[in-house]
């Protein structure tokens, strides 16, 4: 699980994978989330008809595409920090 540094410096890439999947969802209202993974849900769960279930399985899938131990060790980033591909339904 990201913690919440790791999760402020990758939260631009996070709100592009967020519209790749909800493409509905305009940058200016994930940026009033300011990152609360609440609000977040919750702009989701607007723009969808998703079930609460399949909307929490795929931000957690999505979430965790961004957690790796390259980036949890701070260093330069390799190959394995862009392979984020979940499988989203």
């Amino acid at each position: 699980m990201l913690d919440q540094d790791q999760f402020s410096r990758k939260w631009s890439e996070i709100k592009g994978a967020i519209r790749n999947v909800w493409g509905d969802i305009e940058e200016e209202e994930l940026e009033e989330s300011q990152g609360h993974l609440w609000s977040i849900y919750k702009i989701i769960k607007k723009h969808t008809m998703e079930s609460e279930e399949s909307i929490q399985d795929k931000l957690q899938t999505l979430l965790n595409s961004f957690d790796n131990d390259t980036d949890k060790k701070g260093s330069l980033l390799d190959s394995a920090s862009f392979q984020r591909k979940p499988f989203l339904h």
